[in-house]
């Protein structure tokens, strides 16, 4: 393929194809998964690429793309060996010569069942429908495609010891049957993870997609072969934030993407491990309400929740204290404070402003998050002077 429009529809192929796998595979590595247990996990994803690869493999230049994408994982074991699966997406993407679309992307529903193993290493079956979100009426949607999907996945786990150090290796390997023009895909990903510290957790993942021969439209044959790199660091027993990279390594028929990538991991009980966490270190408590709010705020975009969350963590602390009226009126301002800053990709804010005023992803940060912020810890500076000589 040669010619910016051939180079456009390649885009447009890829995008339609698989969301990259999930960094939150593979982190949590406690294999004895217990019944009525639950976690929540939220990533979100940013790649651009003014690169693609063409039916041979060569690199050529194609349209300039840029992608933002937001997943939610929800896990909940019903049985020791049996868990419900949930992952909403949200995504944005943005191709020169086309047009900017925002919108939900695929919602995935299944289980796992784990039919071998135990704690050290098992092996498990794992079906989900992809239900698609935002459609177009062309063929070239541009938030994922417009036709549900079925993912039938075969998953290998194994725990490892390196002297005093862990680690473990994830194996899946899976079928995707996808509905209208978009062929069929192969995938098959394997993650490794070394732990230096029990807090801290490196990760290295490969990434791989092959298309089940060509499909209809502008869907010829592709394939295509992502590496990331990430860090996990465990900062409470009930949260772990990680931060990576990713990229493209070779394909046919593909984007060459560069990109990065971070996660809040295992939300459920997030607010209690991080008030436990502060009032050990023996933080005062308008500077516990700022944090604990702000935290709650970045992972997970509301600042409704992030307020109301705070604000039951703390009011045991508050009660105990025997505040003042002027001291608790500076911790609601602290609250409102850490729930204003660092609105970004996960918050609904953010895109009714993006869309408002027709700003892409970068100059919403640079404008709508900079303001944002600079409100917020001007408020929350003024309050803790105030704090100082109540």
């Amino acid at each position: 393929m040669t010619g910016k429009f051939s180079a456009y529809a390649i885009a447009l192929a890829c995008m339609t194809g698989a969301a990259p796998a999930l960094a939150q595979e593979g982190i949590v590595t406690d294999a004895d998964q217990q019944a009525d247990r639950g976690q929540v996990i939220a990533t979100f994803y940013y790649s651009n690429s003014t690169k693609g690869y063409d039916a041979d493999g060569n690199t050529i230049d194609i349209a300039d793309y840029e992608k933002v994408e937001l997943f939610l994982l929800a896990e909940y074991a019903i049985a020791p060996d049996f868990t419900l699966l949930f992952k909403p997406s949200f995504r944005s993407v943005s191709v020169e010569g086309g047009d900017d679309d925002r919108g939900l992307g695929y919602t995935d529903i299944g289980g796992r069942y784990r039919f071998a193993g135990d704690q050290d290493g098992w092996l498990a079956a794992e079906a989900t429908v992809r239900i698609p979100g935002f459609s177009r009426d062309d063929n070239l949607a541009q938030v994922g495609s417009t036709d549900a999907e079925y993912d039938l996945r075969l998953r290998g786990f194994r725990n490892l010891t390196f002297g005093s150090d862990t680690g473990f290796v994830d194996a899946q390997a899976s079928y995707r049957l996808r509905a209208g023009d978009p062929p069929n895909e192969f995938h098959a990903d394997l993650t490794l993870g070394y732990r230096p510290d029990p807090d801290f957790l490196l990760m290295a993942q490969s990434l791989n997609t092959i298309s089940d021969g060509a499909g209809r439209g502008i869907f010829d044959e592709y394939r295509y072969h992502n590496v990331q790199l990430s860090g996990v660091y465990t900062v409470a027993p009930a949260v772990a934030l990680q931060l990576g990279v990713m990229g493209t390594l070779g394909g046919e028929n593909a984007l060459r993407e560069r990109g990065m990538f971070g996660g809040v991991l295992r939300l459920s009980g997030i607010g209690d491990a991080l008030s436990d966490s502060l009032s050990d270190l023996g933080m005062s408590l308008i500077l516990q309400a700022f944090l604990i709010s702000t935290i709650l705020r970045v992972a997970q975009g509301s600042a409704t929740v992030a307020l109301t969350t705070t604000s039951g963590l703390i009011a045991a602390s508050v009660a105990d204290a025997g505040l003042s009226d002027f001291q608790i009126s500076l911790l609601v301002i602290a609250i409102a404070a850490g729930a204003t800053v660092l609105s970004h990709v996960n918050d609904s804010g953010f895109w009714l402003v993006s869309r408002f005023f027709e700003m892409d992803v970068k100059t919403t940060l640079k404008t709508w998050t900079v303001m944002e912020t600079t409100l917020g810890l001007s408020a929350f500076v003024l309050a803790l002077a105030m704090w100082t000589v109540a």
